[in-house]
């Protein structure tokens, strides 16, 4: 569908581009701020989108992954998915709603052995947001748990969602700039292209 919509339009790339965000990419991160992903589910979705951007340059095959990436501006699903889980964990931490209840009360009932909160975990080591890990790995995720452990007002501030979005951005661009440095090819690439535009 998306496919057929660039063909037949005036601006090929643009039609393409937000046909894809629109229609392919809305469905597939569908909840899953509160599903845990299969490690292979991500790979896949995650090549389906490099050859989609591939069709819509038109480029070969021999196109390096982090090139179509860089030149669509697209953010990776690791970073799409890391944001859902992190505006979830938010929403647990902060708010007091049915939802928020019941993500403390799984995690008080299971802990960190639920596959979901351990990937929270992993996650939130990987932005390098110690106080949101500690908060998970020692079950204090609720506003007691954070004057409990006497969390300071900076800290507090990084734990908020448009905070941890941005850090989930810089780590997504850090991770895209190391993808650039395998070869030779993309080293160059990435001195012209400079820095990436993402969604």
């Amino acid at each position: 569908m998306a496919k057929f919509a660039a063909k037949r339009s005036g601006s090929y790339f643009v039609v393409g581009r937000e046909a894809w965000k629109s229609l392919i990419v809305s469905r597939v991160m569908y909840a899953s701020g509160a599903l845990v992903w299969n490690e292979n589910v991500r790979k896949n979705v995650e090549r389906m989108q490099n050859e989609y951007g591939r069709w819509m340059w038109r480029l070969e095959r021999t196109v390096r992954n982090a090139a179509v990436h860089g030149e669509s501006g697209w953010s990776s699903f690791w970073e799409r998915e890391v944001k859902a889980k992190v505006a979830f964990v938010v929403r647990v931490l902060e708010e007091d709603g049915l939802v928020a209840r019941v993500g403390r009360a799984c995690l008080m009932e299971i802990g960190v052995r639920s596959k979901w909160w351990k990937k929270i975990g992993k996650m939130t080591e990987e932005l390098g947001v110690d106080v949101l890990s500690n908060l998970v790995w020692l079950r204090r995720m609720s506003a007691i748990g954070v004057a409990e452990m006497g969390i300071c007002e900076d800290e507090r501030k990084r734990m908020r969602k448009v905070e941890l979005e941005r850090r989930v951005q810089e780590v997504g661009s850090l991770r895209w700039e190391e993808q650039l440095q395998r070869n030779e090819s993309t080293r160059r690439y990435a001195q012209e292209k400079g820095e990436m535009k993402l969604e």
